[in-house]
């Protein structure tokens, strides 16, 4: 069912960098065999099945039986363009988030997929991936190849340094939550995004296809009952999901920016006027960064509003917080009014962007997450950031290296250290001042300091 209150159409000058005719001609090369077989063997063999039952590891072993009868399937689709809805058939099974859960908001949604879909989606994801670095804003590091999840951790944790002590300019931090991000997105804004961003019409299809002839079977407590076609949203477990979820949010990007440069009286957060940053997302999660002021809050409201219009994602109110420093009373509940999101305390503004990045590399977040965090010795980054100035004042360099070999041992493999061995070594050697600095900060900034040239 369409959803009237959505108008999908995005303005043509929004887009500013759309691909080139070759890089979208590039994108919708003939398809290999050897992507196909890359594609199956990179698909875990503890997946879920789909309603066919069988899992990658059946074709993975069989491979030299069923392999080309496979990759003849693939091959189809994408010459032909039509995707069987009996390929797309989706088994939707609900997990509880709480012990005894009751209600429907209890439960995750999450779609298990025939395999030959999800060989599709792969490779569709695999052509895409390339691109996105230059079609993407900053604003969001996750699922971006080239970029790291904590580039916006440490960004958000610069920004909301001091909010505690309120001190410095009136500023605000907005943390907001979409509503059913993944579930309510407009198919029409979707392929709208992707043409304006430059992607060939074959491409466009390719996605179509795969979103208009989905279905779905639920099934709970183990067993499966009811069937119904999709109208809108992305189904979590898609490989392709996260990826199209970046080019809804760049959306929200583009239209953050249109209406700051409308604005006449706008302020930017304090330390953000040179570069000009107004928001970073964690997936399906932003923080907001404005002036304590509501003709600067207005500006982001009007943005919320234009974004829920034509995309059909809006902020949930009881799940965003506000965040203020050195706002007085009186304005503080003006800009409530405008944007009724829960206040809550500055001392706890650190810890909020430590769970939303920690939920965006789906993982568990308890308190304590970062001390079982491992260490991957093999990511790799351009240029070290701006805040590896603060590094030198915790690193003692002559003995740091020396507690990340003891830390490991002789292990020379991927996750070879722990936080907790290599955060020991350095807590021994920091001044009461420098204790200060946040466990999970110095944690990442030790990941960057390991790979510096």
């Amino acid at each position: 069912m369409v959803d009237p209150i959505v108008d999908p159409h995005v303005p043509n000058e929004f887009f500013t960098n759309p691909l080139s005719l070759s890089e979208a001609l590039h994108m919708i090369r003939p398809i290999s065999d050897e992507e196909i077989r890359w594609a199956v063997f990179h698909i875990g063999n503890d997946k879920a099945p789909g309603p066919d039952g069988y899992t990658s590891k059946f074709f993975k072993s069989a491979w030299n039986i069923v392999g080309k009868d496979l990759q003849i399937a693939v091959h189809n689709f994408f010459y032909s363009g039509r995707l069987l809805k009996e390929i797309n058939h989706t088994l939707l099974c609900f997990i509880p988030k709480v012990p005894n859960a009751s209600r429907v908001n209890d439960f995750w949604p999450i779609s298990c997929y025939n395999v030959l879909y999800k060989v599709i989606s792969k490779v569709i994801a695999e052509r895409m991936k390339p691109y996105l670095f230059q079609l993407i804003g900053p604003e969001q590091s996750a699922f971006i190849p080239g970029r790291r999840i904590s580039d916006n951790i440490l960004m958000a944790h610069e920004l909301v340094a001091g909010y505690q002590r309120n001190s410095g300019r009136p500023r605000c931090a907005f943390k907001i939550d979409l509503r059913k991000a993944y579930d309510t997105v407009d198919w029409r804004f979707l392929l709208g995004m992707l043409r304006g961003l430059g992607f060939h019409p074959v491409f466009c299809n390719w996605i179509d296809q795969m979103l208009q002839t989905s279905s779905f079977l639920i099934v709970l407590n183990g067993e499966t009952s009811g069937f119904f076609e999709g109208a809108r949203g992305l189904r979590q477990g898609d490989p392709i999901s996260p990826y199209l979820f970046t080019i809804v949010m760049e959306c929200f990007s583009m239209i953050l920016k249109r209406c700051i440069m409308e604005a006449e009286s706008f302020l930017f957060h304090q330390g953000c006027d040179e570069l000009a940053i107004t928001h970073l997302c964690f997936a399906d999660d932003l923080f907001v960064f404005t002036g304590g002021d509501l003709a600067s809050v207005e500006v982001l409201k009007r943005a919320l509003d234009m974004f829920r219009r034509i995309s059909g994602l809006e902020p949930n109110i009881s799940k965003s917080d506000a965040f203020f420093c050195n706002v007085t009373p009186e304005d503080r509940a003006v800009i409530l009014n405008c944007l009724p999101f829960k206040p809550a305390p500055s001392q706890t503004t650190r810890s909020v962007v430590v769970a939303s990045a920690t939920a965006t590399n789906h993982q568990a977040a308890p308190p304590d997450w970062w001390w079982r965090h491992r260490l991957s010795r093999t990511n790799t980054t351009s240029a070290p950031p701006a805040w590896w100035l603060r590094v030198d004042d915790v690193i003692d360099h002559r003995t740091a290296p020396q507690h990340v070999v003891a830390a490991h041992g002789c292990r020379t493999k991927t996750h070879a250290t722990i936080w907790v061995a290599v955060i020991g070594g350095f807590r021994q050697r920091t001044t009461a001042q420098q204790r200060r600095v946040p466990p999970i900060v110095v944690a990442i900034m030790i990941g960057w300091w390991r790979r510096r040239p």
